[in-house]
């Protein structure tokens, strides 16, 4: 009886270790098609704002399964991307369906396992967001004005970075064609990501679809006459139902008046004129409203 015990033993842990050793190999081929076919999209050193695709880390937590389960479900989405079988609706909201690829079940069932299997790397700024996302539901009502700070903040230094690459790449005409074509796009990107409505307004648009609406035009309005008075700028909290409005200031500084000062330079002007013939966000010094961020979320 002992001997059958102890052989039954030992083929438990020579089976034991064949498995472990083919799970080894397996994550091996894994990585390296992980690599080749997915990496480039869903890597964790895109920043926040500029990332093709959810990062990898990101679609791991979202499908809470077991490990069959995982990889079929992955598998079956990636061979077939369709909406109804993805458990990120706001990720497809953001980027769009993925594109199907050119890749075998096999390959992607081993893709999928070696996801499963290891820990894979985050982005720096991963960590911060997903916080931020759980403690959503559970904020004191005074906090909204400092998460959707945190938000209008964000939204305005990814706007902000790709604006002054504009300017880089060429001048401030360039950086007007970008505001023209991407600024609003990107702001909903934003939104979509941050699982926020953003907007940004003004009393004097540059872009018709950047006009405040009455309520908006009164924040504006007591905002100039704080400014004017040199009076600390608070961020206004509108609690309504089960959302919440919050708005804060924008205020002009040096590359603003580039193209909405007072002083722009003709061939920068005919550029506005041009993208812009309705526009009426020009005449501004330093330090004065030029508008607000507009952040609505849910309570």
């Amino acid at each position: 009886m002992k001997t059958l015990i102890l052989l039954s033993v030992l083929s438990f842990i020579a089976t034991s270790c064949s498995q472990n050793a083919n799970k080894q190999a397996g994550n091996g081929a894994g990585l390296a098609l992980y690599e080749k076919n997915c990496n480039s999209c869903h890597n964790a050193s895109s920043s926040f704002g500029e990332r093709p695709a959810p990062p990898m880390v990101a679609v791991k937590l979202h499908y809470k399964l077991e490990r069959e389960a995982f990889i079929d479900q992955v598998t079956s989405y990636v061979l077939n991307p369709t909406a109804g079988k993805s458990r990120m609706k706001g990720a497809i909201n953001r980027f769009g369906l993925m594109p199907k690829q050119m890749v075998s079940e096999k390959e992607v069932r081993a893709i999928a396992a070696f996801v499963y299997d290891n820990d894979i790397e985050s982005p720096d700024w991963f960590e911060e967001h997903r916080k931020q996302e759980m403690k959503m539901g559970q904020v004191e009502p005074k906090k909204y004005g400092q998460i959707g700070k945190t938000y209008a903040t964000q939204t305005q230094q990814v706007l902000g970075k790709n604006i002054m690459a504009a300017m880089s790449n060429g001048g401030a005409e360039n950086a007007l064609e970008f505001c023209n074509t991407q600024a609003i796009p990107l702001t909903d990107s934003m939104a979509t990501a941050l699982s926020i409505n953003i907007k940004r307004v003004s009393d004097k648009a540059r872009n018709p679809r950047n006009k405040a609406n009455e309520e908006e035009l009164a924040y504006i309005h007591i905002l100039q006459k704080q400014i004017a008075a040199s009076e600390q700028l608070k961020p206004h909290v509108n609690p309504k139902g089960e959302r919440v409005k919050t708005y804060y200031p924008i205020i002009s500084n040096g590359m603003c008046l580039q193209c909405h000062g007072k002083n722009i330079k003709p061939n920068v002007a005919s550029k506005i004129n041009e993208l812009y013939p309705e526009d009426l966000a020009t005449g501004y010094d330093a330090n004065e409203i030029r508008g607000i961020w507009v952040v609505e979320m849910d309570k």
